[in-house]
């Protein structure tokens, strides 16, 4: 693969999987915070994906603060 198959692919990735784009969104926010991956993290992406379905009409998030809630849902899900 070359240079350009490989950003296409990642181009791909961080359009079509949410949890990839908020890693990366996550590293543009915080740089120097180390991005923490866990399941409340993969939650959000699955609801938020419903919302855009419109499986789901009305989406609440409780979380504690520091838990990726804004970012998620306020900054990488309307990009």
């Amino acid at each position: 693969m070359s240079i350009a198959d490989d950003r296409e692919y990642l181009r791909l990735v961080l359009r079509n999987v949410l949890t990839a784009f908020i890693e990366r969104i996550f590293g543009t926010v915080a740089p120097a915070q180390p991005f923490l991956h866990n399941r409340h993290v993969e939650a959000m992406a699955w609801h938020l994906k419903q919302c855009m379905r419109g499986t789901i009409k009305r989406l609440l998030i409780t979380l504690p603060p520091r838990y990726l809630k804004s970012i998620c849902a306020s900054v990488a899900f309307p990009a």
